[in-house]
C-alpha cells in the first residue's frame, strides 16, 4: 500500500505541477503575478496524497465485498479487520523500509530548507540599504544580482555591479527589476540609468 501511496504521491505531484504551469503561463500572458499559484502548486503536491491516505484510513468500509480507498489500494472489511491498527495496514517490510525512507528523505530536505532560510535571513540581516540608479537595493559583500523574499522583494546587488559603466549598470538594475515589478517598493521615483 505504501508503494501505491508513494506513486499516488508522485503522480499528483506532477498533475499539480503541470496545472500550476498553465495557471502561471496564462498569468504571465495577462501581466499578472505567478508566485502565489507556484506556493499553492507546491501546498496542495506536498499536503493532498497526507490528506487522502488520513481519509481512506478514517472512512469505515462501505461493504463486505470491498472498496477502492485512496491511494489506489483495494481494501475489503475482513482483511482490514484482520489487519489490526498501523501495523498490519503497513503491510510488508518492504513497505514500512519504503515509508520511514520517505520520511527521511522528507526530513532531510525540509532541515535543508529551514537551514538555507536561516543563513539567507542571517546574510540578509548584514546587506546595507543603498540607492543605486534611484533605486532603494541592498548591497552585499558576493550576493546577487538577484531578487530575495517572499513579501517584500529585494533586489540585492554585489559590491563590485557599483563599478560597471552606467549603462551596464541600468542593465542589471532593470533586469532585476523586472523579476520583482509587481511588488516594487522604491525608496524615491525609479530612474534606471540615473547617477548612484
Amino acid at each position: 500500500m505504501i508503494a501505491s501511496w508513494m506513486l499516488f504521491a508522485v503522480v499528483t505531484g506532477l498533475l499539480f505541477g503541470l496545472a500550476a504551469l498553465a495557471a502561471a503561463r496564462a498569468a504571465s500572458a495577462a501581466r499578472q503575478q505567478t508566485r502565489a499559484i507556484w506556493a499553492a502548486a507546491l501546498l496542495a503536491a506536498a499536503f493532498w496524497p497526507v490528506i487522502a491516505i488520513a481519509a481512506s484510513y478514517a472512512r469505515p468500509p462501505a461493504a463486505d465485498l470491498g472498496i477502492l480507498t485512496l491511494p489506489l489500494t483495494l481494501v475489503t472489511r475482513q482483511t482490514r479487520a484482520l489487519a489490526g491498527g498501523w501495523a498490519g495496514r503497513l503491510g510488508s517490510p518492504l513497505e514500512l523500509a519504503l515509508l520511514i525512507g520517505w520520511a527521511v528523505l522528507t526530513t532531510i530536505l525540509a532541515t535543508r530548507l529551514v537551514r538555507a532560510l536561516g543563513m539567507l535571513r542571517r546574510q540578509r540581516e548584514a546587506w546595507r540599504h543603498e540607492q543605486v540608479g534611484g533605486l532603494c537595493v541592498r548591497l552585499s559583500r558576493d550576493v546577487g544580482p538577484a531578487v530575495v523574499g517572499l513579501g517584500a522583494m529585494e533586489i540585492v546587488l554585489p559590491e563590485w555591479v557599483l563599478a560597471l559603466d552606467r549603462p551596464l549598470l541600468a542593465m542589471v538594475l532593470r533586469h532585476e527589476e523586472e523579476h520583482r515589478r509587481a511588488r516594487t517598493r522604491y525608496c524615491s521615483s525609479p530612474q534606471l540609468g540615473s547617477s548612484r
